[in-house]
């Protein structure tokens, strides 16, 4: 415990004294914390999330206000990936955390450690970074009156990207049918390209579950679409390798995507 007091001189020359605590409750040596949020509902309940990658990103706290809390990792089936920012939704009904990463924006009303399951919420603002997400925190149920503006985005999530500005999110409000409607189907097993670096040519790797409709589209790091290879193309099930051109495509790194059904899966790659 670390105890740190502070003097603040007033007008009439005498001084206010605060007293600052500061106690260490998770450490993750190496690690950065790139946000954290508190369930407005539950202080017990705290996300923290983490850049980098080769390790777990998101960990998730119900006890953050006891003598000795614990936080659990609940990636999950989440890609290994740099994670942003987070919001823990504060609708009162279930606890939902979305979150801003280096390929869109996920969701989960599953939280169950290891177990825990998420939904890409990317079919409009695409696979790129997030560097910040967060809600419209005044009063959603009335707004503001009393001589204020009425708040007439109540509950709002907004997400901050790189390249693309900000973008609002109302059907979160209620959540529960979004989340439903982008539940990952885990059609898709594996999804690799090879070689990678690119020259002008490489190999798109997937495998799939179940016979499908899929569309593959390669995106620029600005989030642009450059090129459609697939566009709802019918696919049997089993393992598929697919031959991709990048002659045309600038030197730079570039995301490529499979969508089948709902579910989405991103891979990146380099064009030198």
């Amino acid at each position: 415990m670390l105890r740190i007091v502070i003097y603040i001189p007033t007008k009439d020359g005498s001084e206010i004294k605060y007293k600052l605590h500061k106690q260490t409750v998770f450490n993750l040596s190496g690690k950065v914390i790139t946000d954290i949020s508190v369930d407005p509902n539950n202080a017990d309940n705290v996300c923290v999330v983490f850049g980098g990658t080769s390790t777990n990103h998101v960990y998730y706290s119900t006890n953050a206000t006891s003598s000795n809390p614990s936080f659990v990792p609940i990636d999950g089936d989440l890609p290994d990936m740099p994670v942003f920012g987070c919001v823990i939704e504060r609708d009162p009904s279930s606890d939902v955390i979305i979150i801003g990463t280096e390929y869109g924006v996920f969701t989960t009303d599953n939280i169950s450690g290891s177990n825990t399951s998420w939904s890409s919420n990317n079919s409009e603002i695409g696979p790129i970074p997030v560097f910040d997400i967060c809600q419209q925190w005044r009063p959603w149920e009335a707004g503001m009156d009393n001589g204020y503006r009425k708040v007439n985005n109540q509950g709002a999530i907004y997400a901050c990207t790189h390249g693309r500005g900000i973008w609002r999110a109302d059907n979160l409000l209620s959540v529960q049918e979004p989340i439903l409607n982008n539940e990952i189907s885990k059609n898709i097993s594996s999804l690799n390209i090879y070689p990678n670096p690119v020259l002008e040519n490489t190999n798109l790797s997937f495998e799939l579950n179940n016979s499908n409709i899929i569309s593959v589209i390669i995106y620029n790091i600005n989030g642009s679409v450059v090129k459609t290879l697939y566009n709802n193309v019918m696919f049997n099930n089993g393992y598929h390798t697919l031959p991709v051109s990048t002659s045309e495509l600038p030197i730079g790194t570039y995301l490529i995507t499979l969508s089948s059904g709902d579910e989405q899966k991103v891979t990146k790659f380099i064009k030198y």
